[in-house]
C-alpha cells in the first residue's frame, strides 16, 4: 500500500520526466489514480536529479577510486 508503481524506476533526467508526463498527461482524467502516480513519479525523478547534481561528481570519484 502507498507505493507508486515504478513507471520510471531508473529515470533521473528531464527527458525521463518529460516522457512520463507525455505518456500519462493525456490520461489524467481517464484513469483513476493517474494524477497521483504521475505526481509521485515526477517528484521521485526530481529528487534523483537533485541528488545527482549535488553528489554525482563525489560518487563518481568514489567509484573510480574503488576500482
Amino acid at each position: 500500500w502507498g507505493a507508486t508503481p515504478d513507471i520510471q524506476k531508473f529515470g533521473c533526467d528531464e527527458a525521463s520526466k518529460a516522457g512520463l508526463h507525455n505518456f500519462f498527461g493525456p490520461k489524467l482524467r481517464e484513469l483513476e489514480g493517474v494524477p497521483r502516480v504521475l505526481q509521485e513519479n515526477e517528484e521521485r525523478i526530481g529528487r534523483c536529479m537533485a541528488f545527482k547534481a549535488a553528489k554525482g561528481a563525489e560518487l563518481n570519484a568514489a567509484v573510480m577510486a574503488a576500482r
